[in-house]
């Protein structure tokens, strides 16, 4: 009879230890929440529009259907489901902005939690994860949706106890990650090969093999094949190393072309004729390829955009104290890392290399590894190293690992650190001012207001699907500004995006007079051009 009292004790101690961990992990999710809310508000007010073409790009495929397998369907897939809840294209693209900064951080918290690191810690890891610039100021998104779909993957190595299921789901995460960031499919190949070894130790240790999940996540892998095709088998990855290795070759040659545009002729120049995948750019010059990528190793000081260093600049004193005090934080979580390396007085290889984390080390190998050396044959921009947070996960989770059972932090413990933590979130994005939309946002908002049915506009390619689709036609050109002059015509608006290196596009804008234009010289915005006729449309405030 004792021994049932007891059993029951136990089982009511367990029960309410486990309710406690859920309030408080339920807690630190809507802590995460509420301070991921203040570092965003006021984005309209700072954060330009098209100042990210290639999201204006992303947006457009997505919401109309059209990316190839080689340009992130997924991601496509994404802003569409996006769209049916937000038709406005504006709002939809800083929706996605806003979502793509904290879907990661989320992620980031549950894995750790399912490794059983600790809430404060995971909590802590998880917000400088949030208020850090890669993650906040980081563009295109693209990457944020990859990490988070890749983190969600890795998540199955604790749910699921069966190393042949989990291995199963992760190839498969790795896989949709691929329809994302296109790289990623040299990752689930090679994760193919740990499935398959799981598979073989499992039947050989005579346990029962997962048949129902291999037929599903077969079933899924082989639909999105057929479905979209191989991700690596299209012409963008061989077009961004162009274009990057043009950025180099500039350099080396002190050239004034333009990398974005003027890549061909750079390519055809350095490698020759006939030259349409990185493999045979290699074989054609290999020491100009190594020497690229050296150059990219070199460009790998943009890793710093990892710390929470500072995203918007306001002016110069402002700029001064956002730094010191982020430093401050950074160094702070420093000494409290080394500390605790010091406190548990094990070598950091041991550490790394602890029997339980055995699964986890070798996936997060494979799905870095290999983008790390894709990032160094292209280019290490800062989104490009947005998935390298995999290896830093994996050090928070191996010092922080808590190895035996732990009570729950107590509450006043939790409320200091939560609230702490929410004072010092920073709000790159406010201003004090009375300007609450940026220079892009109204000038769209102008647009807006004309009888646009009526009217053509002429907008820059990688900009045109973000304008708002109820004009009566829109037409794009291309920054070379080869067609600029026969599209011209058809024009009642025109919107020059940047300065160009087009002598056309160049001349127009310093003449628009002579070609039957006018500009409308609002603040911030000397780049639209419309016809005298319809000048009295616009209403600029």
């Amino acid at each position: 009879m004792s021994n049932l009292k007891t059993n029951r004790r136990k089982m009511h101690t367990s029960q309410s230890m486990r309710g406690k961990k859920l309030f408080i992990d339920a807690a630190i999710i809507c802590f995460l929440i509420m301070a991921w809310f203040k570092l965003c508000m006021g984005i309209e007010s700072s954060l330009e529009v098209d100042t990210a073409a290639d999201e204006t790009l992303y947006l457009y495929s997505g919401i109309t259907q059209t990316t190839p397998a080689d340009y992130g369907p997924l991601y496509g897939l994404w802003y569409w489901l996006l769209w049916w809840t937000t038709p406005d294209r504006i709002d939809l693209y800083y929706l996605n902005w806003r979502m793509t900064t904290l879907l990661p951080v989320l992620a980031f918290y549950l894995i750790c939690r399912l490794n059983r690191v600790t809430p404060l810690v995971s909590a802590v890891a998880a917000w400088l994860l949030l208020i850090s610039s890669i993650n906040v100021s980081t563009w295109p998104r693209v990457s944020h949706l990859a990490l988070f779909i890749v983190l969600l993957s890795l998540s199955a190595i604790s749910l699921l106890r069966s190393r042949s299921r989990s291995s199963l789901a992760i190839a498969t995460g790795l896989l949709a990650a691929s329809y994302v960031r296109p790289e990623l499919f040299l990752s689930y190949v090679a994760g193919l090969g740990v499935v398959l070894i799981d598979l073989i130790r499992d039947y050989r240790q005579k346990q029962l093999l997962p048949w129902l999940t291999m037929i599903i996540t077969g079933f899924v892998q082989l639909a999105l094949l057929i479905w979209q095709g191989v991700p690596m088998t299209g012409e963008r990855s061989f077009v961004a190393f162009s274009q990057h290795f043009a950025t180099s070759w500039i350099t080396w040659n002190n050239s004034q072309l333009d990398p974005w545009n003027d890549f061909p002729y750079i390519m055809q120049t350095a490698f020759g004729d006939d030259v349409d995948t990185v493999w045979e750019a290699f074989l054609a010059n290999p020491m100009l390829i190594l020497r690229h990528m050296v150059q990219n190793v070199i460009r790998l000081y943009g890793i710093a955009t990892l710390l929470p260093v500072g995203v918007v600049h306001y002016s110069a004193t402002a700029d001064r104290i956002d730094k010191l005090f982020l430093w401050v934080v950074l160094f702070t979580a420093l000494g409290v890392f080394l500390m605790t390396l010091h406190l548990i007085r094990r070598s950091i290889s041991e550490l790394l290399f602890r029997k339980e984390h055995n699964r986890l080390r070798v996936w997060i190998i494979i799905c870095t590894l290999l983008v790390f050396i894709s990032i160094i044959s292209i280019y290490p921009r800062p989104h490009y190293l947005l998935l390298l947070i995999l290896p830093l996960l994996f050090f928070v989770i191996v010092v922080y690992t808590a190895n035996q059972p732990l009570t729950p932090p107590r509450l006043p413990e939790l409320v200091l650190t939560v609230s702490l933590m929410f004072l010092l979130t920073p709000m790159p994005w406010w201003s004090t001012n009375n300007q609450w939309q940026t220079p892009a946002l109204r000038f769209l908002n102008t647009l807006n207001s004309v009888q646009q049915a009526q009217l053509t506009v002429l907008v820059p390619l990688d900009i045109a699907g973000l304008y708002i689709p109820t004009f009566k036609k829109i037409i794009a050109y291309h920054e070379n500004g080869n067609e600029f002059m026969d599209l011209l015509d058809e024009a009642d608006i025109v919107i020059i995006g940047s300065v160009s290196s087009s002598e056309t596009i160049r001349r127009f804008t310093s003449y628009p007079q002579q070609y039957g234009f006018e500009p409308i010289l609002e603040p911030y915005i000397p780049s639209l051009f419309i016809r005298s006729e319809h000048r009295q449309l616009f209403s600029t405030k």
